[in-house]
């Protein structure tokens, strides 16, 4: 389509509860209130993936992608962290238990650190976040 104002449906109306763009402006990560997260293709306005596994409930939770683009995140209702390959759909990390004590709404990646930081809903959750160590690859024990 050129130009204009584009009308999608999917999900049966589902309310949306954020959009991502993806680092290459391709694609658009569209996370809707049943749950459902899905990859539009933004130059043909089809919805190429599907990433399943995780449960938002009735919570407002942000998924993204990483800098480069190669992963999709999202955190779920039950606190855990839940990665896939942007391309494919594919898990990487599924429901991961990080420590939080409600659901995990939001997940940053920092675009100069290998370092992602995550917001959980209620009392009693910090902010926590999650670093790559390279000392620990290089160690031998």
């Amino acid at each position: 389509a050129k130009g204009g104002i584009q009308t999608l449906k999917k999900e049966g109306g589902a309310a949306v509860d954020s959009l991502s763009l993806h680092p290459s402006k391709r694609r658009l990560l569209v996370q809707l209130r049943s749950g459902a997260l899905i990859g539009l293709d933004t130059r043909t306005y089809h919805f190429s993936t599907r990433y399943v596994g995780h449960s938002t409930g009735e919570y407002h939770v942000r998924a993204g992608y990483s800098p480069d683009g190669r992963l999709v995140f999202s955190g779920d209702a039950k606190g855990g962290l839940h990665v896939w390959v942007e391309e494919t759909g594919a898990v990487l990390l599924e429901g991961r238990a990080i420590g939080l004590l409600g659901p995990l709404l939001q997940v940053a990646w920092s675009p100069v650190e290998h370092l992602v930081a995550c917001a959980a809903f209620g009392p009693g959750n910090a902010l926590i976040t999650l670093a790559h160590d390279s000392r620990r690859e290089n160690s031998s024990g």
